[in-house]
């Protein structure tokens, strides 16, 4: 293991290194950069000789750290570094041969956390160079600004669709300086959750840390917690303040909260740029669907005016449509979300309104009362259709109050929830005629039983209702030595499914659909004939079939 003075021109196994150009290094005072093949990465920081106050400060989080520069004559032998408020002096002066990419500070076995360093440079010689710092390699620096995603991350921000949140506020726009200018924040209330799901196989946090913001702050991932730190003595914006990676390429499940009844900022979240986020309850196929789940769709719409489609259930196809303000002309995924099921029927209903639209043009589509929609699902058969909102303030028996008012989803959220359901964010039409004109009811925007009239020609939010309806299916088995087995139609092989008679749900998810790949087909062989004696001037020739090769099924007699 190499020591200090040693060349390092690589980190060592268990250590992680950072280029002295890293965001996450502060520099104060008289610094300039100097370009060379012979320092790491291609660079150093140096500082000027007759300037005073020289420092670097970054923080980190880990057990370990070391400060990769270079020593030389004609470099300080009274630099001084302070690690945790604790300060100790290290050298960088040395006659004859200098060391480049040398480990000139160490510091080991410090507790598992978060830790602030600041090297002071001495007065006594030259210059000071800055190469690089290790530190554990599932470390990471943190409490730097991070503006923009870095090269291979994305970032989603902390109004995307896929967080759920559990009693936060949310400033979903004027908060300059944040991402996208807008921030959740916990409320100052211990253990309430904001909670999403993402596959990939790394993961940053960007907040608002501030002085009323906690230190023990908590990310969980697949239920192990990690430590974070959300506090700063004033406020700074989009804050790197949690980093994970080397995670398994799968589904990771994040919780986010604290035990102290001080604030948490959310800003945004960045996972790898191939990954994807899903919001918890989320699911990707119909047959996962149940109250309270939700599942992802895309509507487009190419005309003002006109209705738009429905397409890829289940698929990310582009961002999510505005929760703040429906398109006239959308192109974007929304959530669909369970709210009841009965009689073999689901009744999903878009999270938001998906486009702007007046009350006649969604009649002339028959999308009042329903019309059938192709979601390439030949299993399903899904009728849209707006949901009815109540003839007045009074008249409560409505599918509005029902799912959006009053149900909690069988527990999985709060009645009314804004978050869940984004009604302020302008009214949606219903199928109802106000009780005192012709009027059509519109609800939601101020309160969650905001009721109030609008013409049929007015332009309102759409949103909307869908009863899904499971269609008879034939679904097959061969059953073969004493087990149930499928054929896999391109690599021609059969396939085991159970040992015992299946389950509906395993014939539904399982089962061949389409048996024309066990149709008897024509073969066409061609047969080698031997010479068998002659006759006459003539040859007898003469072949054997082999008819176990070939056979045909007519007919099976089921009792």
């Amino acid at each position: 293991m190499a020591t200090v003075e040693d060349q390092l021109a690589l980190p060592e196994s268990g250590w992680r290194r950072y280029d002295d150009t890293h965001v996450g290094l502060k520099y104060t005072g008289s610094w300039y950069k100097v370009t060379s093949t012979n320092y790491y990465n291609g660079s150093v920081n140096v500082t000027t000789r007759a300037a005073d106050n020289n420092y670097v400060a970054f923080s980190f989080y880990g057990t370990k750290i070391r400060i990769i520069s270079d020593i030389a004559q004609d470099r300080h032998s009274d630099n001084t570094i302070a690690v945790d408020g604790v300060t100790e002096s290290f050298n960088t002066n040395k006659t004859g041969t200098g060391v480049l990419n040398a480990i000139v500070y160490e510091k080991m076995n410090l507790p598992l956390g978060f830790h602030t360093v600041t090297i002071t440079v001495g007065h006594n010689r030259t210059n000071f160079i800055m190469d690089a710092i290790d530190i554990d390699d599932k470390g990471y620096l943190y409490g730097y600004t991070l503006a923009t995603p870095e090269s291979g991350w994305k970032r989603y921000d902390d109004t995307s669709s896929e967080i759920k949140y559990d009693g936060w506020l949310r400033y979903p726009t004027g908060q300059a300086g944040s991402y996208n200018n807008s921030f959740s924040a916990s409320n100052n209330t211990a253990n309430k959750k904001a909670t999403f799901a993402f596959k990939g196989t790394k993961l940053r946090l960007i907040t608002m840390t501030h002085s009323d913001s906690t230190t023990i702050g908590k990310i969980s991932i697949d239920g192990t917690p990690y430590d974070a730190s959300f506090y700063s003595s004033s406020a700074i914006n989009q804050v790197l303040v949690f980093e994970k990676t080397g995670l398994e390429d799968s589904l990771h499940i994040i919780e986010i909260y604290s035990s102290e009844a001080k604030n948490i900022r959310i800003d945004a979240v960045d996972i790898d740029l191939d990954g994807r986020m899903f919001h918890p309850d989320e699911v990707t196929s119909i047959a996962e669907l149940e109250v309270g789940k939700r599942i992802r769709c895309h509507y487009v719409s190419n005309t003002s005016g006109v209705a738009g489609e429905f397409k890829n259930i289940g698929k990310q196809t582009s961002d999510f449509i505005s929760t703040t303000s429906a398109p006239s002309v959308p192109n974007g995924d929304f959530y669909f979300i369970v709210v009841d099921e009965y009689n073999k029927k689901k009744i999903l209903i878009a999270d938001r309104n998906i486009q702007s639209l007046s009350w006649d043009a969604l009649n002339r589509s028959g999308l009042v009362f329903g019309v059938q929609k192709d979601l390439e699902e030949k299993s399903h058969m899904f009728v849209a259709r707006l949901l009815s909102g109540g003839y007045s303030a009074a008249d409560k028996d409505n599918e509005w109050d029902q799912y959006i008012v009053n149900s909690t989803l069988n527990g999985n959220i709060i009645a009314g929830d804004n978050s869940v359901w984004n009604w302020s964010g302008g009214y949606s039409i219903v199928s109802t005629t106000n009780a005192n004109s012709a009027n059509r009811v519109r609800r939601g925007s101020l309160t969650v039983s905001t009721l109030g009239a609008i013409a049929t020609s007015s332009v309102g939010g759409y949103r909307p209702l869908i009863e899904l309806k499971s269609l008879p299916m034939f679904k097959s088995f061969v059953k073969h030595d004493g087990a149930y087995k499928r054929l896999d139609t391109e690599a021609l092989t059969w396939n085991k499914i159970s040992a015992t008679l299946p389950s509906e749900d395993t014939f539904i998810n399982d089962g061949m659909d389409d048996l024309s790949v066990l149709d008897r087909k024509n073969k066409d062989f061609v047969q080698t004939m031997t010479v068998n004696g002659s006759l006459g001037s003539g040859k007898i020739f003469k072949g054997s079939i082999d008819l176990k090769k070939y056979f045909e099924i007519t007919n099976i007699n089921v009792k």
